[in-house]
Parts: C-alpha cells; sequence; structure tokens
C-alpha cells in the first residue's frame, strides 16, 4: 500500500509488542538516526532485487511504490520496456511479517536511484512508529541494487527528499508531538550517511540543496545546519519568508529550489528559491498542482 492515509485501529500487535521489547528504554539519536527498533540498520533485508534496468534513462522513468503481505514493491516504468510496470525491488525490513506494508520514496533528479521509507502496516496508526519507526532503503533504479540506510525515519508525505543526484534527506521526530526534528542525509550510491541536523521545532519537505540542506517551517524556507542533539537541539536558519505556508521543495539545476505555498483561497502558488530571493513563476489550484 502507499501512503499513509488509511489508519488501522486494533488490538495491539505482535509487531508492535516486538517493537516495544527491543525500545525497553526512550529512543536515542546519536551519530546516525534514532530508531525505534534498534540502531543497527542491518536489521533491514531485500526480499527481491530486479533484473538489470540499465536500458532506462532519467528523461523517461517512472517510479512508483505498493505494499503487500510480500512486502514493500519499488515499482518502475520506462519508455524502454514499453511503460509497464515492474518490480526494481521488494522490501520487507527484519524479516517482519505484518500482512501489509507502507511506504514513501523520492526520485534523484538523474534518475538514477530512488530513496524508499517504509513500515509494517499493522503500526500505521501509531504516532511513534510513523514519527521515527520506519527504515531507510537506497534503491538503484538501472541494476535493482539495494542498500539498507538505517531505521528510525518517519513515515512522512513529505519524506525523503531527493537532490539531484545521488542524495537524500529523511527526516523523523523523536520525542512527541514532533517538538524536534531530525534530518537525516545520505549517499545513495554509498549507502553511507553524510550529515545530521537536530532541529528544534516542525521541518517539513526537506531537500539537499547544493551543499545545503533546506526545509520548509510554516510561511519560511530554513536552512538546517549539521549540528545539535535532542537534548540540545540546534535551531534552523532563515533563508527567506515566502509568505504562505511552504510545502514541496524540489532541488533545481541552479543551485536553488522550487516550491509551492498555499495562501489560503483554494490555490497554491509555484514560486523559486535562488540564494535568498523568492520569484513567483506560476499558480494553480490546490490538491491539483504538483512539482
Amino acid at each position: 500500500m502507499t501512503g499513509v492515509r488509511m489508519l488501522f485501529r486494533g488490538v495491539l500487535s505482535t509487531t508492535l509488542a516486538a517493537l516495544l521489547a527491543v525500545t525497553a528504554g526512550p529512543v536515542q539519536v546519536g551519530s546516525s538516526v534514532a530508531s525505534v527498533w534498534g540502531s543497527s540498520p542491518g536489521v533491514a533485508s531485500v526480499v527481491r532485487e530486479a533484473d538489470d534496468r540499465s536500458s532506462s534513462t532519467a528523461s523517461d522513468v517512472a517510479v512508483d511504490g505498493a505494499g503487500d503481505a510480500a512486502g514493500y514493491h519499488v515499482r518502475i516504468a520506462s519508455g524502454a520496456d514499453g511503460y509497464v510496470w515492474h518490480d526494481v525491488a521488494v522490501l520487507r525490513p527484519a524479516n517482519l511479517d505484518p500482512g501489509s506494508w507502507y511506504g514513501y520514496q523520492c526520485v534523484t533528479g538523474d534518475g538514477k536511484f530512488a530513496a524508499v521509507a517504509v513500515l509494517p502496516g499493522d503500526l500505521i496508526n501509531r504516532n511513534e512508529a510513523r514519527d521515527h519507526g520506519a527504515f531507510a532503503y537506497s534503491v538503484n533504479l538501472n541494476s535493482g541494487a539495494v542498500k539498507p540506510l538505517g531505521s528510525g525515519v518517519g513515515l512522512k508525505y513529505h519524506s525523503p527528499g531527493c537532490g539531484l543526484t545521488g542524495t537524500a534527506v529523511f527526516t523523523s521526530n523523536p520525542g512527541t508531538n514532533e517538538t524536534e526534528t531530525v534530518a537525516t542525509a545520505y549517499d545513495l550510491s554509498s549507502g553511507k550517511q553524510t550529515s545530521q541536523s537536530i532541529v528544534a521545532g516542525q521541518v517539513t519537505s526537506v531537500v539537499p540543496v547544493g551543499d545545503r540542506i533546506i526545509g520548509a517551517s510554516g510561511s519560511s524556507l530554513v536552512e538546517l545546519p549539521s549540528a545539535g542533539s535532542t537534548d540540545s537541539p540546534t535551531t534552523t536558519h532563515t533563508v527567506s519568508a515566502a509568505g504562505a505556508a511552504v510545502f514541496d521543495l524540489r532541488a533545481t539545476s541552479d543551485g536553488g529550489a522550487d516550491f509551492l505555498t498555499d495562501p489560503g483561497d483554494g490555490s497554491v502558488k509555484i514560486a523559486h528559491l535562488k540564494d535568498s530571493k523568492v520569484s513567483e513563476i506560476g499558480a494553480g489550484k490546490l490538491g491539483a498542482t504538483r512539482l
């Protein structure tokens, strides 16, 4: 299943019971993402990788994801294959068997990698799991090679956020009430963490833009420094005010970012950030306009 809009209610699941058994103590964030499962990314496993897809190119690739009992299916369609959907990889972290999986993914601007966050379906209605209980992966869309990046990321509609080349940022919210945001950047080719920022407050739509990490905080675009801890979160630096709620940031080739704003009247404004200057470049209907 894709997304997290369908919520499940019921008794304590065996998956959640296992989660609680693993985390008999407070979640900690150190040099890597905090996890409600444990600190080691090695708990993640791959059920199946696809055949070589090296004939696909960045200009004609579409990527989607869907979950079922087998795991979370990362699917690709391209002109080289007649736009027929097929699995690149099927992900089932830690050999869990919840009956269904949810996930979100983004694709790098060069079309080579997908960054994927997945969560067991029977935890989808648990705030702590959605905030910091998902697993992070890198999927090479040409070869089907998969690298587990870590655990303890959030399952959020705005995360992960991909850069132009092989980088992506996963966000999570440790603790409760989203009072802090952890933004962890990865090199998707090597599978290595490259930076981590722990800031006070909620920051969404976080993406790598050049050598900076940029996100949305209310009606402002902010930079997240590589610093902070859960005990002493750092603060964001305001890059520019946008005049309305900011969402859907996308890195652009000029070293800036495109994004949408919601002025609250049923419309959206399409804008571009370059350095610290914001320019409006278009408009559309709220709910019907995406970047």
